[in-house]
């Protein structure tokens, strides 16, 4: 029995160890050096810092590059890497008009009606996205000649922002709490950059194929995908 419970601490702290020693190796910044990118990728950069966060940098042609933020994890021989969104807290809108709706429709509604402002902005192929509060896809519209978009009606308490998205301009997000119960007309100001930052939500399994000091090779666990990321 105590032979047992030696061999059973021994792998233990053996699991421990290994865990400790992958965790200290990942840590830094690498380039992925493979030949799955798609052809309008240059290239893509992965910083994993010790707080258990990343930068993924994804490089693409005319110096356009997209930005994804998250936390990852190490677990066994599998790397978890867990995308969150975020945009640039820039207020680039501005209200127009903001009037309490009757409170007999409460403040479950919202009426609104969304433009671009700069004439320019109207040929850069402006999307308005609607999210729920978890972060998922619900709607888009497009904007016509004028920069105008449809004019919403809605009542939905899941709704939690609207994005203003483009691979020109920087997003602009306005949160729905500021439009339920009003009704209101927006101009929408965009400015225009090569940085856009991404807006995925959602978790992405590898496994870890090998790992040493100078490399990671890893392969998607959905899609089957094979990565190869170099240590800078």
């Amino acid at each position: 029995m105590q032979v047992v419970k030696k061999i059973l601490i021994i792998i233990i702290f053996a699991n421990i160890f290994q865990s400790c020693f992958s965790q200290k190796k990942l840590i830094g910044k690498y380039i992925r050096d493979d030949a799955s990118l798609s052809l309008q990728d240059i290239g893509s950069k992965y910083l994993f810092n010790a707080d258990k966060t990343f930068i993924q940098t994804d490089f693409f042609h005319l110096e356009k590059k997209e930005i994804f933020e998250g936390t990852y994890k190490l677990n066994k021989d599998f790397l978890i890497l867990h995308y969150k969104p975020r945009i640039q807290q820039n207020n680039n809108y501005k209200f127009i008009k903001k009037r309490k709706i009757s409170e007999e429709k409460n403040n479950n509604y919202l009426f609104t009606k969304m433009k671009l402002t700069n004439k320019k902005l109207r040929e850069g192929e402006i999307e308005l996205l609607v999210y729920d509060k978890k972060g998922k896809l619900l709607m888009g519209f497009s904007s016509n000649k004028n920069g105008e978009f449809p004019f919403l009606s809605l009542y939905d308490t899941k709704i939690g922002c609207f994005i203003f998205s483009s691979l020109v301009y920087q997003e602009v997000k306005i949160p729905a709490e500021e439009l339920f119960g009003y009704l209101s007309e927006i101009d929408v100001l965009l400015e225009k950059t090569l940085t856009k930052y991404s807006q995925r939500n959602d978790t992405v399994k590898y496994l870890i194929n090998s790992i040493n000091n100078n490399k990671l090779e890893l392969k998607n666990i959905k899609t089957k995908e094979k990565i190869i990321l170099i240590k800078e």
